[in-house]
Parts: structure tokens; C-alpha cells; sequence
């Protein structure tokens, strides 16, 4: 089931956010929820990309940092937005 949820969220972040949606062929709605998915989710073993559906597939690796990887993904992708965006 699926509930609406009104965000406050500056102007600029929002058009940035959007033109990722749009680069990526998703929807905003839809990388919200991904992101608070992955940052709410238990660590688990990492699936071969076999396993992982088409969509995961592409999404792979669309998020760059300079830093060394020592941390799990979904830290490093929380860190790199909140540096982003705040």
C-alpha cells in the first residue's frame, strides 16, 4: 500500500533531484523510497549480480566518491548525499 508523505525540501535540492530521476528513468517517488529503504535495511551478504534484479543492475555504481570504500555501501551513499546536499 502505498501513502503519500509531503516533504519540506529546498527549492534547489528539488530540481537537482529531479533531473536525476529523469537522467536515471526513474521516478522522484521512487528514489526516495529506494534511499530510505537501503539507509532503514539490515546489511546482508551481496548478491552476485545474477541474482539482482534489472533495475539494481543499473543503478550500480551511479554513485562515485573519491574516498576509500571501508564502510558498507549504504553508509557511504548516506554520507555522500548528506555532504551533497547539506
Amino acid at each position: 500500500m502505498n501513502t503519500k508523505l509531503t516533504l519540506s525540501i529546498k527549492d534547489s535540492v528539488i530540481h537537482q533531484a529531479k533531473a536525476y530521476a529523469k537522467k536515471q528513468g526513474v521516478s522522484l517517488s521512487y528514489l526516495v523510497e529506494s534511499y530510505l529503504s537501503a539507509t532503514f535495511m539490515p546489511c546482508k551478504k551481496k548478491k552476485s549480480t545474477k541474482q539482482m534484479g534489472a533495475m539494481t543492475q543499473q543503478l550500480m555504481g551511479i554513485a562515485k566518491t573519491k574516498k576509500k570504500l571501508t564502510k558498507p555501501d549504504d553508509e557511504v551513499l548516506t554520507d555522500e548525499l548528506i555532504e551533497k546536499y547539506l
